[in-house]
């Protein structure tokens, strides 16, 4: 899956994630720039990272926690689609969903 760098929707949740893999990429292909540049655009962040998976031999699975509804990064390996990682974990997300229920956060009605 390839992000589409024209998406105006925000997903600030994923921007540090884009943002320390793409400046991974760029201090490997590019290390004569100055460390002060300013902030990059999320097109230019997403170009980079691009770059970088495809170096890389990766891919991205985005996908919805059922019980939560939180979004999930699957990064996969391009020839045995491994999941290398998942952002967060299914794991994780899955204990928090059961503390909440205990405790009583998620409320199926409005009151």
């Amino acid at each position: 899956m390839r992000i589409d760098p024209s998406s105006n929707s925000s997903h600030s949740s994923l921007l540090p994630w884009f943002n320390n893999l793409a400046n991974e990429a760029s201090l490997e292909v590019n290390t004569d720039k100055p460390k002060n540049n300013p902030e990059k655009t999320i097109p230019e962040l997403v170009d980079m990272t691009n770059k970088k998976l495809e170096e890389l031999g990766t891919h991205i699975q985005v996908k919805v926690h059922d019980k939560t509804n939180t979004i999930m990064v699957l990064v996969m390996q391009d020839e045995t689609n491994e999941v290398i990682r998942e952002i967060p974990s299914e794991k994780m997300l899955d204990m928090l969903y059961n503390i909440t229920r205990r405790v009583g956060l998620f409320v199926d009605e409005k009151l």
